[in-house]
């Protein structure tokens, strides 16, 4: 798995909402090291994903995931004729892509895009497929309410799975988490198979808030359901909105939340992850946090199946994600790796 926390500075301004200065580099250098250390899941937050990159991603074979990885971009605003041009530019036998387009753009403005990557087969062919996916809930409008203004909001979210009984992956951009309780009915439940199913949950963010007590609340009710696993990724601790800091607490909060009684196997495990940046929360009995420090840009890390159901009991034990390793971008392209010697100076968390 490899985490990226985006540094930048994000406007929002002429009914868009993208960043200030020029990020091709950045998420360019992202993407190669993702595919060089071969990881089965690539994950940037939200809006920090410039168009460009997005095309480049397409056209260019040696930045697509491998076969059997899956990249989860959060875009920066997009528009409809944007998306269509991206379907009639690319919609061929080699590349397939695919939103919904019964949403209403007189509502408003632009959508704010999720990325997905991977290889599949459509009609017959294997294919580059590009599933977009639109955030179906503003935040919050209080201390500003562009977002609430110009987004048009979609109306589906996808669950990404190899087969019934694998692991099922759904986003849930930011906001959303804070609705998730109420539109997770009965119904919806019953034919998520929610509560019997095993469900990787990723809520990518650029959010100045993130322990708001709606999202302590949506981290308890997921944990209600057995065989759920959280992955919350916001941006840089030093990234900017216009002329403000983003984090005002200085605490941008990505982090890993699992349940598990293994609490033997996880206290080995917090020791090496703290030399690199990752710190543990103890949540509540078996619920486990661990949180990134908001000055590293990407992390490389393992992490056993959110449900493991092969062998005898003590084999499903489950000790948390294991930081391989932690880097920060030094310029455009160049990586850094945290000396573990250091790890216990500057940090956020």
């Amino acid at each position: 798995m490899a985490l990226y926390q985006h540094q930048g500075i994000l406007e929002a301004v002429n009914k868009q909402v993208k960043n200030k200065y020029n990020v091709d580099g950045r998420l360019t250098a992202f993407i190669k090291k993702a595919r060089q250390d071969k990881v089965d899941l690539a994950l940037a937050p939200e809006y920090c994903c410039p168009l460009t990159i997005i095309n480049d991603i397409i056209r260019d074979g040696d930045l697509r995931p491998l076969d059997g990885a899956l990249w989860v971009l959060g875009g920066e605003s997009i528009t409809l004729p944007e998306l269509k041009k991206l379907q009639i530019d690319y919609n061929d036998v080699a590349t397939h892509i695919h939103f919904e387009e019964n949403i209403k753009f007189d509502m408003g403005d632009f959508v704010d895009p999720l990325f997905y990557f991977f290889r599949g087969t459509h009609n017959g062919h294997s294919k580059l497929i590009v599933l977009v996916q639109f955030k179906t809930a503003h935040m919050g409008a209080r201390d500003d309410p562009f977002e609430r203004d110009h987004l048009v909001q979609g109306k589906t979210i996808y669950v990404l799975r190899n087969s019934p009984e694998s692991v099922h992956f759904i986003s849930l951009v930011c906001s959303e988490a804070m609705e998730f309780q109420t539109v997770l009915s009965t119904a919806v439940m019953s034919q998520l198979r929610w509560k019997t199913d095993t469900y990787l949950i990723y809520n990518p963010q650029m959010n100045p808030n993130p322990s708001h007590e709606h999202f302590r609340r949506f981290r308890e009710f997921i944990f209600q359901a057995p065989r759920k696993e959280i992955i919350t990724l916001n941006w840089h601790g030093d990234s900017k909105i216009q002329t403000k800091p983003l984090f005002p607490n200085k605490s941008a909060r990505s982090s890993i939340l699992i349940k598990s009684p293994d609490s033997e196997g996880i206290t080995k495990r917090i020791k090496g992850n703290h030399k690199r940046g990752v710190y543990y929360f103890y949540g509540k009995k078996d619920h486990h946090i661990f949180v990134f420090n908001s000055l590293a840009h990407y992390y490389s890390l393992k992490i056993t199946p959110a449900d493991i159901t092969e062998g005898v009991a003590s084999r499903h034990l489950r000790d948390g994600p294991n930081n391989i390793q932690t880097y920060f971008l030094m310029n455009k392209m160049n990586w850094l790796k945290q000396m573990t010697k250091s790890a216990t100076t500057t940090c956020r968390f």
